[in-house]
């Protein structure tokens, strides 16, 4: 709600001073963090021809870099601690870490497409079918979150993880009624 209401001030300053600038970084910022990527390009884009020298050309060189990379870069830190499940399928692996960048930026759909990709090359790895059930939750679509976290379960019971996560959204689904 933040955000929004910060776009929606920020749009109308531009509207009056349509050449500041600044105010296309910033929107472009605010844009980006509520997942309105293709508005943050175009003023982040609005930015930059705007002041190609201006003070934050980095960050939004950078930002912009980030918007438009057709698929995310895993960061370092992320690829070189964690390591596939044993006989995961080392292409669906990379689909799983892509899926779990573009699910920490908040563009599910992108994730839950990578996760398809995935999936279709390992149906019943339990690490695929959690990711699975955690944007079906996002998505709001419970029972079907439930079914997948089930699916996984079956496959692999010692995962306390997952009975966890069942455990947490059942309380939520009870205090809710």
């Amino acid at each position: 709600r933040r955000h929004r209401e910060a776009a929606e001030e920020l749009e109308i300053a531009l509207r009056k001073r349509p050449n500041w600038s600044q105010l296309h970084f910033r929107l472009g910022i605010v844009h980006q963090e509520m997942g309105n990527f293709e508005r943050a390009v175009a003023h982040l884009d609005a930015y930059l021809s705007a002041l190609p020298a201006g003070p934050q050309r980095a960050e939004a060189r950078e930002r912009l870099a980030d918007l438009t990379r057709t698929r995310p870069e895993i960061p370092v830190a992320i690829s070189s601690v964690d390591g596939p499940p044993p006989g995961l399928n080392p292409e669906a692996w990379e689909h799983l870490r892509i899926a779990r960048v573009y699910r920490d930026r908040g563009d599910l759909e992108a994730a839950r497409q990578e996760l398809s990709e995935a999936l279709l090359l390992s149906p019943d790895e339990p690490v695929l079918l959690n990711l699975s059930a955690t944007l079906l939750l996002a998505e709001g679509r419970t029972e079907e979150a439930l079914d997948q976290w089930q699916h996984s379960v079956l496959i692999d019971p010692g995962q306390g993880v997952v009975f966890q996560e069942i455990g947490e959204l059942l309380w939520l689904c009870l205090i809710h009624i």
